[in-house]
């Protein structure tokens, strides 16, 4: 189990937690996600930053599904990417888009 100053709690070894801004991602691509560069500075590691609250909900990929969608989870809220095999079954329901199974047309 891991704990951060801010008091939130992981068990998952694949979770990540943001000791800047204190969000909680399902996964570390999730994390990847919400650190982006400066404009200007893209390749230095030093100039990123957190993606506000309101850019990880309105950001969208070109298909315009979001890049991040914010879920209840059992030891609070955690940032998923919008991939199937990361998000909830109740979300997955929701999902138009179709799953590819390896081995099938």
């Amino acid at each position: 189990m891991s704990i951060c100053e801010c008091g939130r709690e992981w068990h998952g070894l694949s979770e990540a937690h943001c000791g800047a801004c204190h969000q909680h991602f399902r996964s570390v691509s999730g994390f990847d996600v919400h650190r982006v560069f400066e404009p200007g500075f893209e390749g230095n590691w030093d100039t990123r930053r957190c993606l506000t609250l309101a850019e990880m909900e309105t950001g969208r990929r070109k298909t315009g599904k979001p890049w991040l969608v914010c879920i209840e989870a059992k030891h609070g809220p955690q940032w998923v990417t919008h991939r199937r095999e990361n998000m909830p079954p109740e979300l997955v329901r929701l999902s138009k888009a179709p799953r590819k199974v390896r081995g099938t047309m």
